[in-house]
């Protein structure tokens, strides 16, 4: 016979002689429960953490629908901000090949990223009388492009409507020279026949 101490239902402890065979269940069972008291205390560390992390679990009173409806919302919000830093990195490499470096941080910092003057000459390390200047000199060098640009889209015009005035003059010229031949050879049958 072993002695076990028995925790009853209201708490308190009592040292009861057991058979060989029960004392061993009670110790293989006390011994399966100090393990998942473990593993359930390291899972409380672990979600306390992650949670200390920032990270968000679902509340279980929650509606299924509502956290569906909340993570599409996070999942679009998410999506739209990725298009936005990449609409903005096409702009600041159209920016980059088309201006000075300074001209090109300074410029995109007002247009794109709404920047006061006063904040990009910080940002800098210039005067904003400075940052005015960049700013101006780009506006001024964009405007000029983008003239150069219309100038030569109505230049690709031109030539096209040149080049197809062109083929048509070919084609009516062409078309002659078949017609004189066609009636040329008329002329000729109805001379020598056949």
């Amino acid at each position: 016979m072993k002695t076990i101490t028995y925790t009853f239902a209201d708490g308190h402890k009592q040292d009861i002689e057991v058979s060989d065979e029960i004392a061993e269940v009670f110790y293989e069972l006390e011994k399966y429960e100090k393990k998942v008291n473990r593993k359930e205390t390291r899972r409380h560390t672990s979600l306390q953490m992650l949670e200390d992390e920032g990270f968000e679990f679902a509340d279980p009173e929650a509606d299924i629908d509502t956290v569906w409806k909340k993570q599409e919302e996070a999942e679009l919000e998410e999506e739209i901000e990725k298009m936005e830093e990449e609409r903005l990195e096409r702009q600041r490499k159209r920016l980059d090949s088309k201006l000075t470096p300074r001209q090109a941080e300074a410029y995109f910092m007002f247009k794109y990223l709404n920047m006061k003057k006063v904040d990009i000459a910080d940002e800098m390390g210039v005067t904003e009388g400075a940052v005015r200047k960049l700013i101006l000199k780009a506006e001024d060098n964009l405007e000029k492009l983008r003239q150069k640009a219309l100038e030569e889209r109505k230049e690709k015009k031109r030539q096209k409507r040149k080049e197809a005035r062109k083929r048509k003059r070919e084609r009516e010229r062409a078309l002659k020279q078949k017609e004189i031949e066609s009636a040329e050879l008329r002329l000729l049958k109805a001379l020598f026949g056949k």
